[in-house]
């Protein structure tokens, strides 16, 4: 261990810190709390009332022997604390109710609960806070919780694109997802074989909360983050800084600009997301979801400097916007076919594309490209007229011609390498910044969101066919 210390910063740590697997903690209890992250703690999956099984950690009840007590009960498994603090969605009150306001719902939040086709908030009841959803964040358990107002919600991150949830919806809890990780699950920085010092991640950010990034610094100290914030009213980003754009183009307009400015002085590779955590799921519009497959690990997968550029396919599209196809997992994590928490390949790191039958939900209607896309339209004249037209003006004489079936990540997650990204002239990108600085919601960012994984050759010919072999036969 001597060299490594030679060429790494080593703080004495008890032995156990090296080889614990992190668990994410839902619930506290037996004295164990939220400030207890990093140390060793005992986990098992038990039902928490309406929200279903999540993960309660609890304080070790033995001292910790290596290879023979691991101080745990015989139920529950050893591990390393960790907690992702929930983003609780926006309050939408259409009535509110035993002494509810609207401010405060923007001081300590409300309880929302749909009744009789309404919003019905209340007041939030005193509980601790530093144990997780023990206590269900003061709400009955029927409800969920909600946070300040919508005003100047639906910005460059949290934008009107909403793919609507076409399969079969989504039960769980917001909370239960965003902080679900398996048990079993791996320690991420093992995959990562060399300092991050070659990885720049760039985050379009409308006032989501990022100090899920301190995590990922403390693993990789040497990742260079860059924050474009849209939003003049956004808290700070804790001790990143942020460069202000104007609120246009959303997350597209964002990659853009940073592609452009620094095009001549790139990093080896890139990471491009949305400031919200990197979570499992989309559940709609406003509905939560990070936008990652149950089994992905945004560390390991996308800032580590040893992978490849990587765009994973989660939604597939027909080039004439007629219908759309999820994969099961992403809109349902927890059960949501073999890719899922609960399915036959939940232990499998997510493929590029399924390999197992049942991967993909049916063919839908796509009536969002119809209804949203064709209102933007009619309020911006200059817009392309279908994602055909959108291909044709901007990415044929560059791409060749459209596939029949267009694949991408939602949310606009990818990585791609500096040598990927300047396959195409400065002079491409300058054009596609220009379409989409040219409103708040241009069409050109939504067909962009369709075709990263082209632009940058992310899906190669042969990924693609297989991903196509994948999808359910009936359109």
């Amino acid at each position: 261990m001597l060299w490594l210390c030679a060429a790494l910063p080593c703080v004495p740590r008890p032995r156990y810190k090296y080889h614990l697997p992190g668990c994410h903690c839902e619930n506290f209890r037996n004295g164990l709390t939220t400030a207890d992250v990093g140390k060793r703690g005992c986990a098992k999956k038990e039902v928490q009332g309406l929200d279903g099984v999540q993960i309660w950690c609890s304080l070790p009840q033995r001292p910790f022997i290596p290879f023979i007590d691991s101080g745990c009960p015989s139920d529950q498994v050893p591990c390393r604390v960790e907690f992702i603090q929930p983003k609780f969605l926006p309050c939408q009150c259409d009535q509110y109710s035993n002494g509810a306001t609207p401010s405060t719902a923007a001081s300590g939040g409300l309880c929302v609960k749909a009744q009789g086709g309404e919003a019905i908030c209340t007041p939030r009841y005193a509980s601790p806070a530093d144990v997780g959803n023990a206590q269900f964040y003061g709400c009955p358990e029927d409800t969920r919780v909600c946070v300040g107002s919508t005003d100047g919600y639906a910005g460059a991150t949290h934008r009107a694109l909403s793919f609507a949830h076409q399969a079969a919806p989504f039960q769980a809890s917001p909370i239960e997802v965003q902080t679900r990780r398996r048990l079993d699950s791996a320690d991420a920085m093992s995959a990562v074989a060399e300092p991050c010092g070659s990885v720049e991640l760039v985050l379009a950010r409308f006032s989501e909360d990022v100090s899920w990034l301190d995590s990922m610094q403390a693993r990789c100290p040497s990742l260079g983050v860059h924050i474009y914030v849209k939003n003049s009213d956004a808290p700070p980003a804790g001790r990143y800084s942020q460069t202000a754009l104007p609120n246009v183009g959303l997350e597209a307009h964002t990659y853009l600009h940073h592609i452009v400015t620094q095009y001549d002085s790139l990093p080896d590779k890139l990471v491009f997301a949305q400031a919200g955590a990197p979570t499992p799921g989309f559940f709609g519009h406003k509905k939560g979801g990070g936008h990652l497959l149950p089994r992905a690990d945004f560390l390991a997968d996308y800032l580590s400097p040893v992978r490849h550029g990587l765009l994973t396919p989660t939604v597939a599209v027909a080039r004439d916007e007629s219908v759309i196809c999820f994969r099961r997992a992403l809109i349902d994590p927890l059960h949501g076919g073999p890719e899922s928490f609960d399915g036959s390949a939940a232990h499998e790191v997510p493929r590029l594309c399924p390999a197992t039958n049942g991967s993909w939900a049916t063919w839908d209607q796509f009536d969002w490209a119809r209804d949203y896309l064709g209102s933007l339209r009619r309020e911006q004249p200059a817009a392309p007229v279908s994602l055909v037209a959108f291909w044709k003006d901007f990415l044929e004489a560059e791409l060749g011609a459209i596939p029949e079936k267009l694949f991408f990540a939602s949310g606009a997650i990818f990585s791609a390498s500096a040598a990927q990204i300047r396959k195409r002239p400065k002079e491409f990108y300058e054009k596609l910044l220009r379409a989409t600085a040219a409103a708040a919601y241009p069409v050109e960012a939504f067909y962009l969101e369709m075709t990263w994984a082209y632009i940058f050759e992310l899906l190669p010919d042969t990924a693609a066919r297989s991903c196509a072999e994948g999808l359910p036969v009936a359109m």
